[in-house]
């Protein structure tokens, strides 16, 4: 964790209580009113879910808007004990899950706090800088953590999925249709039901799943549904920009945030309808969150050698052994360096570097570390976005030798020999 952060006149914007409750009375009142007269009717009782249903889309709503906001300006102390102002605490640091620098075009940016379904912390600092700073101090900002966003399914967004899910929409009624008529034989009306029921399902969760974008501190890994993912490294990523997607009709419209390769291919996120709640806000969330991570990502730099770390043409198990003798110091000579941990350390914390040599460092490095040094790697695997890279880091701090080795042979082959940016 770094140093604590501390500034003044700070605005913290107090959610609107009034504005808060209002769902629940919508929600509450007549239910009481329900129950204190012990309506049995089937029109009264009717109405009970109804106002359960609206009380709860103004409790989500009020989550997403802070409404005309209470603004409280103060000295904010944040560090391993969470964040306070003038010395009351707003949350510890065990209640924050995440945490975000947002960009406002109009005026100063926010930082927004998330504590799960509790409303989210909103801190109005001076610029950027100093919501990265705040982030740092909670060890919330793009060096130390992932940062996770959900946005709209890709059957909304992409109208490859959205072709693919019409036609499954037409193929089951034609199913039904033949159902009902009569052609399909040899099946119970149960079962026929229950395949088309099962299949509903299968389309309606498809629809309703949000896609995932992870900003790491070494690429961009997009998914939806767990299966359809894609990791982009930023020694592959020439910028990030906002986008309108203008050709849709007004309900099919987004905003979002394009990734443009060195290669020349643009990487389209869409993120929120235009006319959402927040809309703006979240792309510029996003946007910066990826901008903070790309400029961490360049400022890394190793001076030490990494050669011994390199996997080269070995297997996995002549690697391994190579780096415990590293690690060891078995591997020094007169022609050989040993390696020092704070040099290791800089290769396994700089996500610039090739996944082998992040890995083979804290193989290196894992021999040997006390609860504070496997504290740190556990750290450094968590602000990790690609899959098998974290895992990789992570079993390297484990004493499960068989599950290492399964990671370090899963490290994606395709990134190894990678050149630098």
């Amino acid at each position: 964790m770094s140093e604590p952060f501390s500034a003044e006149r700070i605005v913290y914007l107090r959610p609107n209580r009034l504005l808060a409750a209002w769902p629940l009375a919508v929600a509450l009142g007549p239910l009481a009113f329900l129950a204190a007269f012990q309506a049995h009717t089937a029109m009264l009782a009717g109405l009970a879910p109804l106002f359960l249903l609206v009380g709860l889309l103004g409790l989500v709503s009020g989550r997403l808007v802070n409404r005309s906001p209470g603004r409280i300006p103060g000295r904010v102390v944040a560090g391993p004990d969470g964040v306070s102002l003038d010395g009351r605490r707003l949350a510890s640091r065990g209640e924050i899950r995440s945490g975000l620098v947002v960009p406002h075009g109009l005026g100063p940016p926010m930082v927004r706090l998330e504590r799960g379904l509790r409303r989210p912390i909103e801190l109005e600092v001076a610029d950027e800088a100093e919501g990265r700073a705040l982030l740092t101090a909670l060890g919330l900002d793009a060096s130390q953590t992932v940062a996770t966003f959900r946005t709209p399914s890709r059957v909304l967004t992409d109208r490859a999925y959205r072709v693919a899910f019409i036609f499954s929409i037409v193929g089951a009624a034609f199913v039904g249709g033949l159902f009902q008529s009569g052609a399909v034989r040899g099946a119970s009306p149960a079962g026929l039901f229950l395949r088309l029921g099962l299949f509903g399902a299968i389309i309606a969760f498809s629809t309703f799943s949000r896609s995932r974008i992870d900003v790491g501190a070494d690429g961009i890994l997009t998914s939806w549904l767990g299966v359809q993912k894609r990791f982009v490294p930023y020694r592959e990523i020439a910028g990030a920009a906002s986008y309108i997607d203008e050709t849709g009709t007004t309900r099919s419209r987004y905003l979002g945030v394009v990734v443009t390769t060195t290669l020349g291919e643009t990487i389209r996120m869409p993120v929120a309808q235009i006319g959402a709640l927040n809309a703006r806000d979240r792309v510029n969330g996003i946007l910066e969150r990826i901008r903070e991570a790309m400029a961490t990502y360049q400022r890394g730099e190793v001076t030490a050698s990494a050669a011994v770390l390199d996997r080269g043409d070995r297997d996995v198990a002549a690697w391994i052994r190579a780096l415990r003798a590293v690690g060891s110091g078995a591997a020094a000579d007169h022609r050989t360096a040993p390696v020092l941990p704070e040099q290791l350390w800089r290769i396994v914390e700089d996500p610039s570097q090739k996944p082998e040599l992040r890995a083979g460092a804290a193989v290196v490095l894992g021999g040997a570390l006390d609860d504070e040094g496997r504290a740190r790697l556990r750290v450094t695997a968590g602000a990790v976005a690609e899959p098998k890279v974290r895992i990789a880091i992570e079993a390297a701090g484990g004493d499960d030798e068989e599950a290492l080795a399964e990671a370090l042979a899963d490290l994606p082959r395709e990134m190894r020999g990678a050149p630098r940016r």
